[in-house]
């Protein structure tokens, strides 16, 4: 009986059969890149031995079932599909998770208990509420997205580095407001940061100039409403350092690399009320967010 079903980049069409479910040996079930739909089978639950399951770029709709019968799995791939609703719970001894590009909402609270998780990637969804500490804490994750979603407060736990393997994290394009998450710097092994296009406020930690010239390599923080003047690593020609200030209110001198493209015009600078001017520009990327997701229901 075989262990590996690889049957990607077809133009199967319809919805899984049922019989999927009798491949009681299988460990390896590919079936991505095809033009599959309905909602994915509870049936496919009776796979006990299987390690790897993908069915990304397909359109399968509905809900995530409940994969606790697959006890045995370790990478997960639903990312590009029509899928909604929320996080169902999920598999210990998942490693690799991949869920992007779907229409999923709600918490990501049922994360925090991955343990063996290496790979995380919730991009472009509908996700909400706070990224929590939780995640950025999991013992073995490499590399964390959750970009372009509807997070609006980001949650990062000081840490010891030795706990914490985290080298990726990427929260752009939400609406994440307050101020940038100091704790950033106990990760050690954190070399890529994108918390570019939200509505974040206040200055650049000084904490922040010292991991310049530390472990970081990537740091985005355009497109926010940071204010003041940079830290003085910053401003240090030795200081190789790839990613981008501009479009906030800082004093960012065009000299330096991460400052090119400019800052805000003044009049969105400006306090209101105690807030800046941003509530039009949140709708804005909402309704750009819906508009995605209008057009790829309808492709």
């Amino acid at each position: 009986m075989p262990t590996t079903l690889s049957l990607s980049g077809n133009f199967f069409t319809r919805t899984l059969p049922a019989g999927i479910g009798q491949l009681k040996k299988l460990e390896t079930m590919d079936i991505s890149e095809n033009n599959l739909s309905g909602s994915i089978p509870v049936h496919i639950t009776g796979l006990r031995s299987l390690l790897r399951l993908s069915l990304s770029n397909n359109g399968l709709s509905g809900r995530v079932p409940s994969l606790n019968g697959l006890w045995q799995l370790n990478s997960l791939d639903l990312s590009r599909n029509q899928l909604y609703g929320n996080l169902p719970a999920l598999l210990v001894h998942l490693r690799t998770l991949l869920l992007s590009h779907n229409i999923l909402s709600g918490h990501i609270s049922p994360i925090s208990g991955l343990q063996n998780l290496r790979i995380l990637d919730l991009s472009n969804n509908r996700f909400s509420g706070a990224i929590s500490g939780g995640i950025h804490v999991l013992p073995n994750a490499v590399r964390v997205d959750v970009s372009a979603n509807r997070f609006t407060m980001i949650e990062v736990t000081r840490v010891l580095g030795s706990e914490m393997q985290l080298q990726e994290l990427h929260a752009h394009t939400n609406h994440l407001q307050g101020h940038l998450p100091v704790n950033l710097v106990s990760a050690k092994n954190l070399m890529t940061i994108n918390l570019g296009q939200n509505l974040v406020t206040g200055t650049i930690p000084r904490e922040y100039g010292a991991k310049l010239e530390g472990s970081w390599r990537t740091l985005f923080l355009d497109s926010n409403f940071l204010t003041g003047g940079l830290p003085p690593q910053f401003q240090r020609s030795g200081v190789r350092i790839s990613g981008s200030l501009a479009h906030n209110c800082l004093s960012c001198p065009q000299s330096i690399t991460l400052c090119h493209g400019g800052q805000r015009p003044a009049s969105e600078c400006v306090r209101q009320g105690g807030s800046y001017r941003y509530p039009q520009e949140a709708k804005k990327r909402a309704f750009h967010s819906e508009r995605i997701i209008l057009n790829k229901d309808t492709k």
